[in-house]
């Protein structure tokens, strides 16, 4: 009995110790949203941006398996003008005999087993042009599918733009009420301090104390649009959500633009929506050639070699060359319908190409008018913080010879807050009109 009590403890602690040195496998940790994607850290200019997004962005690295895909398609047509090269073999093995015929020596051979191997070319003669088409089709929609990679590219290009210049509003404006806030709490001071030597009524620090947590809510809330705007910024890059940057552009000011009839004519050169409409009017039409052509006859070459091996003796081979040339007489109508839907792809792509030229002169030019407005707008919020600067600096003034009241001051103080605020936004909607400018004139990705 003793014996055995101990030589179970002795097992246990064996067993503990062991299991002691065995490494046991944690449960796996969920893996964070967006983890797979690149953790960004540092500085990040809008040119960085602009880069990463017309190149690494998800989006984009679809449009280039689309594009990858049209070119194998233009292979696949290719490759029907070609030789057709098979090689084929079979092996019969019977419980009774059957005859097998050979090329040469004896006739019919009663056989239980034979083996065949052969070698066969085809070659298309002619096809009406159908297989030219074909292949002509393929390739404009290879070149229109590079044109939608550039179309994606365009896209991602203002998305990380708007994303960018968000944040860049959102950081401005957080500037803007963190400076605010600094001088009602230098007011606040200043209010107690002459409060406590009798130069001011008490209601004017409550006033004080008042406009000071309300510009520190407004603080608060344009921190929490900051990084919201950051958020939406690293989703239009496709970067990690944890990734820790700064913004190190700030909003452009105006320049020397090009005027409407500019814009219109780089459109009309450049955009890539409106090459990738024309690529396809000219595939639709190849359509219709390769459709037409199947009332044409087809004519193709045939070669085919034989060689025959049966168990005993005898052996074969052969060959044979045949030129066929097919012409359905009588198919009720299908082929007359393929060239009608044909035709109607056609007539389609060429209203969507003018639909789009349409749409998109009224698109640069709402984009072209709304810079046009931004820059005046700027001009005149400029005038406005100007005035504002220096009605507030008056109305400090009277107020500390006690030529004024404490609300002149905070009027005043409010009003040039808001000038300010107005002429970050009109920096932001030029900067934001001129992306989209960029975007439909297809003059925004980077070299």
């Amino acid at each position: 009995m003793t014996v055995t009590l101990a030589c179970r403890c002795w097992f246990m602690l064996g067993w503990v110790l062991w299991m002691g040195f065995i490494p046991v496998p944690l449960p796996a940790q969920p893996e964070t949203l967006g983890a797979r994607r690149p953790l960004l850290s540092g500085p990040l200019s809008l040119t960085e941006a602009v880069r990463r997004a017309s190149e690494e962005s998800l989006e984009v690295q679809i449009a280039q398996q689309e594009l990858r895909s049209a070119r194998a398609e233009t292979g696949i047509a290719e490759a029907t003008r070609l030789p057709l090269l098979t090689l084929g073999s079979a092996y019969t093995l019977a419980s009774n005999p059957f005859f097998y015929t050979l090329s040469t020596g004896p006739g019919n051979i009663p056989r239980n087993s034979a083996g065949e191997f052969n070698l066969g070319l085809s070659l298309p003669l002619y096809t009406g042009g159908r297989l030219e088409a074909q292949v002509a089709q393929a390739a404009a929609e290879r070149d229109a599918a590079q044109k939608d990679v550039a179309i994606v590219r365009l896209e991602a290009v203002l998305a990380v733009k708007q994303a960018y210049f968000q944040a860049l509003l959102a950081q401005t404006q957080v500037a803007t009420y963190q400076e605010y806030v600094a001088q009602r709490a230098a007011s606040l001071k200043n209010t107690r301090e002459r409060f406590a030597v009798g130069k001011v009524p008490r209601v004017y620090i409550l006033r004080d104390e008042t406009e000071l947590a309300t510009a520190r809510q407004t603080l608060l809330a344009a921190g929490t649009l900051y990084q919201g705007a950051l958020a939406d910024l690293k989703r239009a890059l496709g970067v990690n959500p944890a990734s820790d940057f700064t913004l190190s552009d700030t909003l452009k000011e105006p320049s020397q633009d090009a005027d409407l009839a500019q814009a219109l004519g780089q459109a009309q050169q450049n955009n890539p929506e409106l090459s990738a409409l024309a690529l396809r009017v000219i595939a639709s039409e190849a359509q219709v050639q390769a459709a037409s052509a199947t009332f044409l006859p087809q004519v193709n070459l045939y070669a085919q070699g034989e060689l025959r091996t049966p168990e005993s003796d005898g052996f074969g081979n052969g060959g044979s060359l045949v030129v066929a040339a097919t012409l359905p007489v009588l198919d009720f109508g299908s082929r007359a319908a393929a060239v009608e839907k044909a035709q109607a792809n056609l007539k389609k792509a060429q209203l969507q190409r003018e639909t789009k030229e349409q749409e998109l002169a009224q698109r640069v030019t709402r984009a072209w008018l709304e810079m046009q407005q931004a820059r005046e707008t700027i001009q005149l919020t400029q005038a406005g913080i100007a005035t504002a600067s220096e009605e507030h600096r008056l109305a400090q003034e009277r107020y500390a010879v006690g030529r004024s009241i404490q609300v002149e001051v905070l009027d005043s103080s409010v009003a040039l807050l808001r000038a300010r605020l107005e002429g970050i936004k009109a920096l932001y909607d030029y900067n934001l009109a001129l992306a989209h400018l960029e975007q439909t004139t297809g003059v925004g990705l980077p070299d």
